[in-house]
């Protein structure tokens, strides 16, 4: 069965499939703590963060049509979190521009250990696409998760049919 939250903007329910971890303070900032928010709701909250460092002076009056046209019924308290979240991710973002904050270090490298046999087979089949190991071993590991995609979607759709079928 499908678990659903609430936005913590909005205040609507929606599925779990629906839902969007919101880094109060962006996570190329050091930022851990996240809040639920609906996928519209956490979009609008980065779209608008970007106009405010962009100097647009608009943005209450967007939010507010926003949220009024997603039908929300106490739109001063969701508009008041949402400016919040904006204010919020448009001050790091000026202060990644300037300079004043560094966005920790990422580890790039994928490790895979692999015996022997498969390190060699692995070299073999890359030589003979005329690329190396690592591309190589990079674009298998890609098309495997692709195929893992398509049967999470396709579980998806099975559930969702299947709860569609339950409330007919």
């Amino acid at each position: 069965m499908l678990e659903s939250f609430v936005c913590n903007v909005c205040s609507k329910t929606y599925s779990m499939l629906l839902h969007n971890d919101h880094h109060i303070i962006p996570k190329e900032c050091g930022g851990e703590e996240t809040v639920i928010l609906c996928v519209g709701c956490h979009q609008v909250v980065h779209y608008l963060a970007y106009r405010l460092v962009s100097n647009d002076t608009n943005i209450e009056s967007m939010v507010g049509a926003y949220l009024d046209s997603e039908g929300v019924k106490d739109i001063k308290t969701a508009a008041n979190k949402m400016i919040n979240y904006i204010q919020i991710v448009a001050k790091y973002m000026i202060m990644l521009k300037k300079g004043e904050i560094e966005t920790p270090k990422k580890k790039k490298k994928l490790e895979i250990n692999l015996n022997q046999s498969y390190k060699t087979g692995l070299k073999q089949l890359a030589k003979n696409k005329g690329i190396g190991m690592e591309k190589y071993a990079l674009i298998v590991l890609l098309d495997h998760l692709k195929g893992e995609m398509r049967h999470l979607e396709e579980q998806i759709n099975n559930d969702i049919l299947e709860l569609l079928g339950k409330k007919i």
